[in-house]
Formats: structure tokens, sequence, C-alpha cells
């Protein structure tokens, strides 16, 4: 573990300062959107979601795989060109093809024609970032953090800093926030091209290919057999949102309020983000199975047991959360706030034990409890979104999340012989339920809040005394002193 978890300290910052710039900015969304408005942007970024796997021909997972499959530099020189050649081939038509269907695009994601003129903003956002997703993929897998977290750091600050321009000339809108996106992509994604393009030059040697089929074509097979399980995630995360669109009373207005109480759920997103992009690159790298096999075991027990806490400590103080950052007519959304929190933690549990497959070359077991997932997602919704509205489709994510979670590690054990202990799951769902009960019917009160934090600093004291006293404290104080 003291090998990768350097790396990810190292990760850790640039990632939470990621993070917290786009959470701390949650009240200037939610004053200057009302949450019908907020539901045309929910809704673009989820199609934006969705389509951008597509882009990537499942070439940002096939890295994982792949990139080490070769140690020559001959190798990875013709690996990334060939990658950057098929995508730009790939992402022009794909853009193509949303500027000339924009009319009736607007009109199945947003309701309404008059958001055209987005789908067209959307359509360069879409080809923008297909170059820095996959870059920002080769430097994570490459193991260059200090460039990724430069560039990431360096997209969401200018992203921020043209949101605040807009503010500040009273020009916030939903158009102006994607036209930030642009441009803070457009600069730091030339930026990242120009970076990489250097890196490729120390890997450029005699006979060299700049596009070689045989490396690229088993890529592009293992990428596109993992599109429909990648497809089929996206849809469980936003299936419910386009339901609730059509389905529930509130339409626009009901799916907005959603949208928000899942963006609480970027908290536990954090830790989840900082492991994929730290320990993913890392473990995939391990040449022993059975060295590779204990490695995410205990990597699974640490997010269940670190991130079971995080999962229990956001929903406890929702109330509080809310209302410090959410302004607006957004007030349901904190009792349904635990959807979003619940669902990202169970996404990164099942992120872990699909390492297996990755280490294993086994596209199709991804696939198969995604799109099994994906499918009791929509009947789920289907049935409890009239009669429950936004907490029905809750329900549905949360009951589906749990359905891969055990399908996959029941898989893993059987067929690679890695135990997952999902069993102890069950404790951390059955405290968040009692928070999240008494969250749907609490009200902030300061009192309330001091009765809390008097609770959990006594639990943090007596951990960290049973901590010290079994001698983990000093091992991260000296890894940290090391660091």
């Amino acid at each position: 573990m003291h090998k990768y978890a350097r790396k990810i300290l190292n990760y850790a910052a640039g990632n939470f300062f990621n993070k917290i710039l786009l959470f701390l900015f949650l009240p200037i969304f939610t004053s200057y959107l009302v949450p019908k408005e907020y539901a045309v942007y929910a809704n673009l970024m989820v199609f934006f979601n969705f389509i951008g796997m597509i882009y990537f021909l499942g070439l940002q997972q096939s890295l994982y795989s792949y990139f080490y499959k070769e140690k020559s530099d001959r190798y990875k020189f013709s690996l990334t060109c060939s990658i950057f050649i098929t995508l730009f081939v790939v992402g022009s038509i794909f853009s193509a093809a949303i500027f000339i269907f924009k009319t009736p695009l607007a009109i199945f994601i947003t309701r309404s024609s008059g958001n055209s003129n987005l789908m067209l903003i959307m359509a360069f956002i879409l080809f923008m970032n297909m170059f820095y997703g996959i870059t920002m993929s080769l430097f994570n897998i490459m193991e260059e953090s200090q460039k990724y977290i430069l560039f990431t750091s360096g997209n969401n600050i200018f992203f921020i800093l043209f949101l605040v321009l807009f503010v500040i000339f009273d020009n916030f809108t939903i158009k102006t926030i994607f036209i930030s996106n642009l441009l803070s992509l457009s600069i730091f994604s030339t930026l990242a091209l120009v970076s990489m393009y250097k890196q490729l030059t120390k890997y450029q040697t005699s006979g060299a290919k700049y596009y070689d089929f045989s490396i690229i074509a088993p890529m592009i097979k293992f990428g596109l057999i993992m599109i429909p399980g990648t497809l089929a995630m996206m849809m469980m995360r936003v299936a419910d949102r386009y339901m609730i669109t059509y389905f529930d009373v509130g339409g626009m207005n009901a799916v907005g309020i959603y949208a928000i109480s899942y963006k609480i759920g970027m908290i536990v997103q954090f830790l989840v983000s900082m492991i994929s992009i730290a320990y993913f690159p890392y473990v995939m790298k391990i040449s022993n199975k059975d060295k590779q096999a204990k490695s995410f075991r205990k990597m699974f027990d640490y997010y269940l047991w670190g991130g079971g806490l995080l999962v229990i400590l956001t929903i406890l103080f929702t109330p509080e959360i809310f209302e410090l950052l959410v302004k607006g007519d957004y007030a349901f959304a904190a009792k349904i706030t635990f959807i979003g929190i619940i669902s990202t933690y169970l996404h990164g549990m099942f992120n872990i034990i699909n390492l297996t497959f990755y280490a294993n070359q086994k596209a199709g077991n991804i696939a198969l409890a995604v799109v099994g997932g994906a499918l009791m997602n929509l009947a789920l919704n289907y049935i409890l979104i009239p009669k429950y509205s936004l907490l029905g489709a809750g329900i549905s994510s949360i009951i589906a999340y749990l359905f891969i979670v055990f399908f996959n590690s029941y898989i893993a054990h059987k067929v690679f012989k890695v135990n997952f202990k999902v069993g102890y799951l069950l404790i951390v769902l059955a405290l968040s339920a009692v928070f999240s009960y008494y969250n749907y019917f609490a009200e902030f009160k300061i009192s309330v809040l001091f009765v809390k934090l008097v609770i959990v600093s006594i639990f943090f004291v007596a951990f960290g005394l049973y901590f010290e006293k079994i001698g983990v404290l000093s091992k991260l104080k000296e890894l940290v002193v090391k660091k």
C-alpha cells in the first residue's frame, strides 16, 4: 500500500482543489438559475457525459489494459499517435452529426427547440473534450501526476474565472456557462496536446509508426466491447432524469431539484476520483496476479470503510451543507441528497471490483453486470417515478447499483478468486438509511449542528486514540514526512 499511498497523496491536493472549486460555485448556480433552467443545464450535461463516452470509443478504458502490454518506447509512440488519429476522425464525424441534428436533439433533451444554439456549442465542447480527456488519461497512465494536476487544475480555474466575469457583467446564463466551458477546454486541451507532443518525441525511435492498425485494432475491439457497458453505466446515472422529465408532474422543474440533490454527491466523488487517478495506473503495472489480487482486496476494504464513513458524515450534515451552499427554490433537494451520495459511493466500489476484469482483459464481464443493472434501473424508474416521484427515481438508482456491485463481486470471486467482502457494505447502508430518514424530516438548526459536531468529535477522538494504539497514525505521519 505504501507504494501507491504516496501517489494518492500527490494527486489529492490537486484533485481536491478541482472539486472544491466547482462545489463552492454551487450558490451562484442556484441563485441565478431557477430549477427549470438548472434542469436544462443538467440535462445537457447528461447528454455531454453520455455522448462523450461514444466519442472516446472506449479507448480511455482500453489504456489500462494495453498501454503497458509492451515496454518499448516504439510501441508507446505508435499506440499514442494511433489513438489521436482515430479519435480525430471519429470526433469530426460525431460533432458534424450533432450540428446537423441540433434542433431535434434540443427538443428531445430540453423539450425546447429554442435551445438548439446550445447544441451547436455542445458539438465543439465534445470535440475539444475528446482531446483533453484522452490526453489526461495518457498522462495518468504514464503517471505524470504533475502534468495531470497542472492541466486539470488550470482548466477548472479558468472555467471558474470565465464564469465570474459573466457574473460581474450580469450575463450569467446557461449559454455563458457552456461558452466558459468551451473557452477553458480549448485553451488547456491545446496546451496539453503541446505537452504530449513533447512527451512523444522522447518515445519516437527508428521504425515507429504514426498509425499502426495492428496496435489500435485490439484496443478498439476491447473498447467497443466496453461501450455498451459504459453507456449502460451512464444510462443508470442519467435515465432517471429524462424519465422524470416525461413521467413526473413537475417536469423540468423536478429535474432541476433532483440534479441539485446529486451535486452533493460530489463530496464522495472526490474520493472516487482520487483513487481512480492514483491507484488504477499503479495496480495495473503489477505483473504478479496474486499480489495484484491482494492489492485489490486491500483497496476495496479501505474504500469500504473510509468511503462509508465519508458517506455517513455527508448525509449527517446535509441540512447544514444546503443551508450554506444552496440558494433559491431547491429546499426539497436536501431531503433526497442521500440518493446521489450513496449511488456515487456504490459506483466507486463497482470501479474497484472491475479492476479484476481490466487486469484479465475481460471487458464482457463488466458490460454484463452494467447492462443488467441499467435495464433494472429503467424498469424500476418506469414503475416508481409515477408513484413516488423523485424518491422513486432515487430508490431505483440505489437498487440497480447494489445489483451490479454484488453481481460483479460474485463473478470476481468465482472466476479470479478475489474475495471482496461486500457483505460489510450492509452496515454502511443501514447507518446511511437511519440518517437519511432523519434528514427527510429535519430542518437546519444551530443547536442540532452543535450536537452533531460534539458527537462526531468524540467519535474521531476515540478512533484517533485507537489508531494511535495500533500504530496506524505513526505510519501515516512517517509517510507524509517522507513525501
